[in-house]
């Protein structure tokens, strides 16, 4: 709560809390953060529900690093404007 970050950049699978409780938590902190999340799992589910609640996209893995970069960019433009 006492930081803010550029980019958050979440799996959704994790142990204690799931990616997309934590994005919902973070959403409600600061609405305006930018949220990717990524995941190595099908669960379309959880995918649609992340977009929804504000993610910015969701990377599947294995994910191609040089899009991903162009992605970060896209993400910094579009915080600037």
């Amino acid at each position: 709560k006492e930081k803010s970050f550029d980019i958050i950049l979440m799996d959704i699978k994790m142990p204690t809390m799931n990616g997309v409780e934590a994005l919902k938590h973070i959403k409600k902190i600061s609405s305006e953060a930018v949220v990717i999340m990524i995941t190595a799992y099908s669960q379309e589910d959880l995918i649609k529900e992340a977009l929804h609640e504000g993610a910015f996209c969701v990377l599947k893995k294995p994910f191609d690093i040089d899009k991903f970069l162009e992605l970060i960019e896209k993400t910094c433009k579009k915080s600037n404007n």
